[in-house]
């Protein structure tokens, strides 16, 4: 199983929330790798998770302890497998015997961490060959068919099959948007749950409160937006009588309308070459309002933001930050 770089936290929590037996390493930590033990016949559980994950069934894999550079092991195990065609039969059977029907079509994905042998256009040309030769009618296309993934550092290299996947490709195209199961992740990291309080002090267009009412069911949501525009977007989409909106800022919003200790602080914090940047102090007297639990031990913070504030953020309260990826771009949570 992998993740969005950086958001393999939440996954795990939402997993184990749910009932999923088993260790959890995290392999590739830059690239964000879960391989929970679980059985195969689980990966179809992906589809109930709300957070952002797809299944893979592996191919191929080489660890530091087999000797020598992982992914020269993996290279050599593609060459390996032309020769005997067992590249060919461990496609097929992670396909679940679909073979060569359907629309013949693969895609492969590399990513490379580290000084390694070999580049990722080499690699990638390895795993092409590898499929062309096992699979002569299919054609690439980044489009559907089969879907390759291979993950390397020096520690570990992995190629694997994509059985099953819970994102589509049509969420999170507006600007300054932001996938669902992304904000499931932050809801997700913030303890939301039936029956708490959810703060959005910069909603948008409501992603994350719609995302609160329909799949955590909250008890009640509060959205701010001071952009009249995409308030309006959001009153549209958020006419849930449990979502309660206003066309503010934050600092004019009186918290005192949240239930002391039991609210959670989940936003998107405006980032980036497009968007105005909060300034950090009143941000931190927004965390450490003891409507967010401020000192407690339980997590009822999670925030979305660039890292350098993230970093800001964190050093100025209890929130820990972590390094993740939004849509490709470079990102961070604050979050505890």
């Amino acid at each position: 199983m992998t993740t969005q770089p950086g958001w393999e936290r939440a996954v795990i929590d939402e997993m184990r929330a749910a009932g999923v037996a088993g260790e959890f390493p995290v392999r590739h930590r830059g690239s964000s790798v879960v391989v929970p033990e679980t059985a195969p016949r689980s990966a179809a559980a992906v589809h109930d998770l709300a957070t952002p994950a797809t299944v893979y069934r592996v191919l191929l894999e080489a660890h530091a302890d087999t000797g020598g550079d992982v992914l020269s092991a993996v290279l050599g195990a593609l060459r390996s497998a032309r020769r005997a065609d067992a590249f060919k039969e461990s496609v097929v059977a992670a396909l679940d015997g679909a073979g060569e029907r359907g629309q013949r079509r693969y895609s492969i994905a590399t990513e490379t961490y580290g000084r390694l042998s070999v580049n990722r256009g080499q690699l990638t040309g390895a795993i092409d060959a590898a499929f062309k030769a096992a699979f002569p009618r299919w054609r690439q296309s980044p489009e559907a068919g089969a879907r390759l993934l291979c993950k390397a550092d020096p520690e570990y290299a992995v190629l694997a099959l994509q059985t099953a996947t819970n994102l589509s490709a049509d969420q999170g195209l507006r600007a300054g948007s932001l996938r669902e199961h992304l904000a499931a992740s932050l809801l997700t990291l913030a303890g939301a749950a039936p029956g708490s309080t959810v703060f959005d002090p910069f909603m948008g267009t409501g992603t994350i409160l719609q995302v609160a009412a329909r799949r955590f069911g909250v008890a009640a949501c509060y959205g701010l937006e001071v952009a009249t525009e995409a308030f309006q977007v959001a009153r549209q989409r958020l006419s849930d009588r449990r979502c309660r909106l206003f066309n503010v800022r934050f600092e004019a919003f009186d918290l005192d309308r949240l239930p002391e200790g039991k609210a959670r602080l989940v936003s998107n914090i405006p980032f980036g070459h497009r968007f105005a940047r909060i300034p950090t102090t009143p941000l931190v007297e927004l965390i450490e309002n003891p409507a967010f639990g401020a000192g407690h031990a339980a997590g009822h913070v999670a925030l979305l933001m660039s890292r350098e504030q993230a970093a800001e953020v964190a050093a100025a309260t209890r929130l820990r930050a972590r390094n993740v990826l939004v849509l490709g771009q470079p990102a961070a949570i604050a979050y505890g």
